[in-house]
């Protein structure tokens, strides 16, 4: 089992709305840094080796910033108008990644590919907290379900690997759309420690003798 240690920067939030046909969006992405546990299951024991990883990461996805967007709501002609908004979301992120691993000398490099599931424990926006949930009324939903892909590069007692994630389901219950972008560097540590017989397999059990 492997303890991980993670820094990503947070996703890009996508605004889209009926009336409004032209908008500008100014942005500032924030690094966090998020931990867990991770365990990897092998699937062979051959030098190019496949294996399944999974665990329970508490994550926080946010961003600040302000959009600028015309539209044609009033009689008067076009309106211009701006918002700003600061977003910060925790979640307990499940991955299920699929691993294939290929030896470098003493490391291995890996291909990482595969789903994961985020389930939203807490935030806030503007200073006020969110609201979780899939009525209109709500900020956001509370499931977040996406896509991640990455390389890492590995030795016997550590690992450090870059995770580019998003999400394949829309975040926002209301007439917005809104997806979870995130880059993610990470740094794992191995917690797995093999323990070495007393026996040797090819040493034979001597009679005690009386």
């Amino acid at each position: 089992m492997n303890k991980t240690l993670m820094a990503g920067y947070s996703g890009n939030i996508a605004y889209r709305a009926g009336p409004i046909y032209d908008i500008v969006e100014t942005d500032k992405n924030h690094l966090y840094f998020n931990g867990g546990l991770v365990a990897e299951f092998p699937l062979n024991k051959q030098k190019n080796r496949f294996s399944i990883e999974s665990g329970l990461i508490l994550k926080t996805i946010g961003k600040d910033g302000s959009v600028t967007y015309t539209s044609i709501m009033s009689s008067s002609g076009h309106v211009t108008n701006t918002e700003s908004f600061s977003t910060k979301l925790w979640y307990l992120s499940i991955p299920a990644y699929g691993r294939i691993s290929f030896a470098a000398g003493k490391r291995s490099i890996s291909y990482i590919l595969g789903p994961y599931f985020n389930l939203g424990i807490g935030g806030n926006e503007d200073g006020a907290h969110i609201s979780w949930g899939n009525s209109k009324f709500d900020d956001f939903r509370r499931l977040d379900i996406g896509l991640a892909t990455g390389f890492a590069l590995s030795g016997k007692k550590s690992e450090a690997g870059i995770l580019c994630s998003s999400s394949t389901r829309d975040i926002d219950p209301s007439w917005n759309s809104i997806y979870n972008r995130e880059l993610s560097f990470y740094l794992r540590f191995n917690l797995h420690h093999k323990i070495k017989p007393n026996i040797k397999h090819d040493q034979e059990l001597q009679p005690t003798p009386y």
